[in-house]
């Protein structure tokens, strides 16, 4: 609970630091794959004209073609998982909110149960109190609404 209601702060104070922190995030995260990329096509480009003796040009469309296949083959390999990891998200989001539910119905049953408790133990004369403070708040607002 108390993670969460610091999330919470952190999320409502530093809004606009937060998404730079993302977006930043998101550029690193851009700018290592597009390094990885650089240094497996260089590999290939070195592999290629070493193995089958090629020029520049040439094991520039050798090494494409061997690119081009080989993210196909990631991308058949991805999609033909979304639909299951979909459903796997499902689930587990439908069985996380059945949980949070859950602890929520508890929670209020605790507190319900806490001012009933409550409630009861108090004397009669702060009873009083909290109904008449309740009653001049319930007047002033029917004065400023129609009388004001």
């Amino acid at each position: 609970m108390l993670f969460r209601l610091t999330l919470l702060v952190i999320i409502i104070l530093f809004y606009d630091q937060l998404w730079e922190f993302i977006a930043h995030g998101l550029h690193l995260l851009l700018e290592l794959s597009h390094q990885l990329f650089e240094v497996v096509e260089e590999g290939l480009d070195i592999l290629v004209e070493f193995l089958f003796d090629t020029g520049g040009h040439t094991t520039q469309i050798i090494v494409f073609y061997i690119l081009l296949a080989i993210i196909l083959y990631v991308a058949y390999k991805f999609l033909r998982n979304i639909p299951i990891n979909i459903c796997r998200c499902k689930d587990s989001f439908f069985l996380y909110w059945l949980n949070e539910k859950e602890e929520a119905i508890v929670f209020y049953e605790q507190q319900k149960a806490e001012l009933a408790n409550k409630w009861q133990t108090q004397p009669v004369n702060q009873k009083l109190k909290v109904i008449a403070a309740g009653f001049v708040v319930f007047s002033g607002v029917i004065v400023w609404l129609f009388f004001l």
